[in-house]
């Protein structure tokens, strides 16, 4: 048997010998961080093809719109109908508000690549009133707030006249033929009743 030369020998010793623990770990690291990596492409491909789009037609257009809870920014819509929004399928709970109109709910269900038309219109919140009584001296006069004539009977003799009236600051006039007119401010307050006694004199 020859021997090996020594520095061949030695240069045999100096190599490293190979861990298979070491090359299972670096192997296993990999394929994980692989994974890793995949998973947000995963999703996102499946989210997006899970998706439906809904189609809203509101009035007024530039309403608030809630989905689920969270506020929808359609400012890039400025203010214009229809807007449309691109969702997960499923159900959805809607709400539609403005300041001044009543809001509307509805539940919305988004089909896969389907396309939701929903139409919603606010009404107006009712404007809230007051009572005003009226003691008018002459009978058959006429009522007039801000020139708008009021349609109401006045017996005359200072007895009561009373309606509703919306909440606000108005110009009150009295008026009959042969008598000058009564002018002053009236003011309407939410569910309280403003009185005045007026009398026409010649």
């Amino acid at each position: 048997m020859e021997d090996l030369p020594a520095k061949e020998t030695s240069e045999r010793r100096r190599q490293p010998k190979s861990n298979p623990v070491i090359a299972i770990v670096v192997y296993g690291g990999a394929v994980v961080l692989g994974i890793i990596c995949t998973i947000p492409l995963f999703l996102f491909v499946f989210s997006y093809a899970y998706q439906g789009t809904l189609e809203l037609h509101l009035e007024p257009p530039d309403a608030r719109i809630t989905i689920d809870g969270s506020e929808i920014d359609v400012r890039a819509s400025a203010g214009k109908s229809p807007i449309k929004l691109l969702l997960a399928t499923g159900s959805h709970k809607l709400r539609v508000s403005k300041s001044g109109y009543v809001s509307a709910t509805e539940t919305v269900r988004i089909e896969r690549n389907q396309t939701r038309q929903v139409k919603i219109e606010l009404r107006k919140e009712a404007a809230p009133v007051g009572s005003v009584e009226l003691f008018i001296d002459q009978p058959g006069a006429q009522i007039f707030l801000d020139g708008r004539p009021i349609s109401v009977t006045v017996p005359g003799n200072l007895l009561p006249i009373v309606f509703q009236w919306p909440v606000g600051q108005y110009d009150l006039r009295v008026t009959k033929s042969g008598f000058p007119d009564h002018s002053e401010r009236l003011s309407v307050e939410k569910g309280k009743k403003t009185q005045r006694t007026i009398r026409l004199k010649r």
